[in-house]
């Protein structure tokens, strides 16, 4: 089975911006992505903090990505119905450009007066191509929503978005029936059916035209009889 990972809402929270291509600006907030598992993802909703990675590409650090559909690959060995993506606000502090594998600051760019290690796209760093940041202080991410992919249905089925949820502690994500605890969710927006789902209507409403021609026409012979 499919899922969908595309987000319903755009609108950005005052002051952020989006993070393209370019490199993020010194002391600049940002959009970003956490993919984790669902269980983990209750723990960071709850304390509101993230636990940072003790080691990975760039070191220490709290791994996001500006692409939610690199975000919603992780953890890698988890399947996607159990992952869900945090979307956050990230206040990046000072950046250093990691752009190479072995660049003598790959690991130790926080211990330089760093905030933020920032991975360009398609330098070579990632097989995916995509960008990447790592955060060294927790306390610069602030968490904007919960995603958890939904299931997309083909053959006429509507097609939905994920549930996406506002931050809060005292209502947890959603279990694997997905439906949330409190009634202040915002739920799955229905996409337009696919191409060919609409035959069986099609049919039914040629069946009913059949139908009155049929009466008319038989009411028509009963005139012209009398």
């Amino acid at each position: 089975m499919s899922y969908r990972w595309a987000e319903e809402d755009f609108e950005l929270p005052p002051g952020v911006e989006r993070l393209g291509s370019a490199a993020p600006k010194n002391n600049r907030s940002y959009v970003m992505y956490h993919g984790t598992s669902s269980s983990s993802a209750k723990k960071i909703l709850k304390s509101g903090l993230f636990k940072p990675s003790a080691d990975g590409m760039l070191g220490p650090g709290v791994y996001l990505s500006r692409d939610l559909q690199k975000a919603s690959r992780y953890p890698l060995k988890l399947p996607e119905k159990d992952r869900v993506v945090i979307k956050v606000k990230v206040n990046v502090g000072k950046v250093k450009r990691i752009d190479y594998q072995g660049h003598p600051q790959q690991k130790t760019w926080y211990s330089d007066g760093f905030d933020t290690a920032w991975v360009p796209p398609n330098c070579g760093m990632v097989p995916s191509g995509l960008e990447e940041d790592c955060v060294w202080d927790p306390k610069r991410i602030q968490i904007v929503r919960a995603i958890k992919p939904q299931p997309e249905y083909r053959g006429g089925a509507a097609h939905y978005y994920p549930s996406i949820h506002p931050f809060s502690s005292t209502c947890p994500l959603p279990g694997r029936g997905g439906s949330w605890s409190c009634p202040g969710h915002i739920a799955p927006a229905p996409m337009a059916p696919s191409a060919g789902g609409g035959s069986t209507e099609v049919i039914i409403i040629i069946f009913f035209i059949i139908i009155i021609l049929f009466f008319l026409l038989l009411l028509f012979l009963i005139y012209k009889i009398k």
